[in-house]
Order: structure tokens, then C-alpha cells, then sequence
């Protein structure tokens, strides 16, 4: 089964879109496969209003393993089945927290298993007036190296936000040679356009 993985920096939305690219596609209840650091794997089975309660959290580094659902896209009179995959969120330098940086390496490690990489950005943040500090290296970094390893597009969330539209600018002018998608993951803004480019990959 293809998989089409969600990277980026800790707190850019990628679970907030898991849970609402799946609310999308129609799910009201929502099976979560986890697999840990250390290999092992299990699932559970949730409403999808929960699993917005549960893993949807405002402090960084909430997702701290890869969880990932199966999915159906509509294509013609059938269905592609594909895996989403969402990460756990990555950082210039090192993190002093083992287990953090256990998470951050299993992120990594699954670039190269991924058939798809979704990178995403705040870009609502990067458009904000009295944020100076710009695309940090390791989504620079992360450009170079997944985009060498699978099919790869960049997703700017948080679109419905102020400063989104700046940042969007910001991303594109950065990351001109690849399709970048404006998303919101909280109203489902650019999902549709999303969902074609997705259904063309996998």
C-alpha cells in the first residue's frame, strides 16, 4: 500500500489535517495505527470528534511516533487505497529530550520508506508581522532530501489565519520548482485540490 507521508516543524497542523483530510473523505469514526520509536505497532478505534480532543494539542512535539490511517479516494468508479501518515514534528539542532529525539529520527527514517511526502508549513507564522526569523534550515534541508526520495509537495496551512496569504508568498518564492497547495486543515480550505493531486500519486 502507498503511503504519503506528513512532515514539518512541530505545531504546523499535520494531525489537525490527518484527522480533517479523513473527516473529508467521509469518516465519522477513525481507526489510528500507531507504530513507536522501537518498532511495535498498535490500533485503535475512535470517533473522529475524539481523536480531535486527544491528539490535536497547542504544545509542540504532541506527536511523538508515527499514527497513520487508511484511506479510500474516489477515482472514477473505484477507489484508491493509500496509508496517511502523520510524524512526529522536526527541529533545527538537537533535542535535549531522548524520546523526542527518537521520534525525530523515526520521522526521518520513514522519509525514505514514504511513496508520497507532504511537507507542511505554518504559513499563517511565517506571514506574521513580528515573526523575523524566515524558513528555517531544516525545512530547507528536508526540501532537498525528500524531494530525492519520493513524490513530494508542499502544503502551507493555516490559511485561514491572518499573515497566511504573506506566508504563502514566502513558501512559493522559496519553493518554486514543486506544487505547493494552500490548505487550512481547520475548514478544509484547498482539500479538493489536495485530493486530486494525492489521487494522481498513489
Amino acid at each position: 500500500m502507498n503511503k504519503c507521508l506528513i512532515v514539518g516543524r512541530p505545531n504546523v497542523g499535520k494531525t489537525a489535517f490527518l484527522l480533517s483530510f479523513s473527516r473529508y473523505l467521509g469518516l465519522k469514526d477513525i481507526e489510528i495505527k500507531v507504530r513507536t520509536s522501537d518498532g511495535s505497532i498498535h490500533s485503535r478505534k475512535r470517533r473522529l470528534e475524539d481523536a480531535y480532543s486527544e491528539l490535536v494539542q497547542s504544545s509542540p512535539h504532541t506527536t511523538q511516533e508515527l499514527q497513520s490511517v487508511v484511506l479510500k479516494l474516489p477515482v472514477g468508479k473505484g477507489y484508491r487505497v493509500f496509508e496517511l501518515v502523520d510524524s512526529a514534528g522536526l527541529i533545527d539542532g538537537v533535542h535535549a529530550n531522548p524520546v523526542i529525539r527518537a521520534a525525530i529520527a523515526q520521522t526521518i527514517e520513514a522519509i525514505a520508506a514514504a511513496s508520497v511526502v507532504a511537507h507542511m508549513f505554518d504559513a499563517a507564522l511565517l506571514g506574521s508581522a513580528g515573526y523575523s526569523e524566515g524558513i528555517g534550515q531544516v525545512d530547507r534541508d528536508l526540501f532537498e532530501y525528500a524531494k530525492l526520495q519520493a513524490d513530494y509537495f508542499i502544503l502551507a496551512n493555516k490559511m485561514d489565519l491572518s499573515g497566511a496569504e504573506r506566508g504563502l508568498e514566502l513558501i512559493r518564492s522559496t519553493f518554486h520548482q514543486v506544487p505547493v497547495f494552500p490548505v487550512s486543515a481547520k475548514t478544509m480550505e484547498g482539500f479538493k485540490e489536495v485530493k486530486r493531486h494525492v489521487s494522481r500519486l498513489v
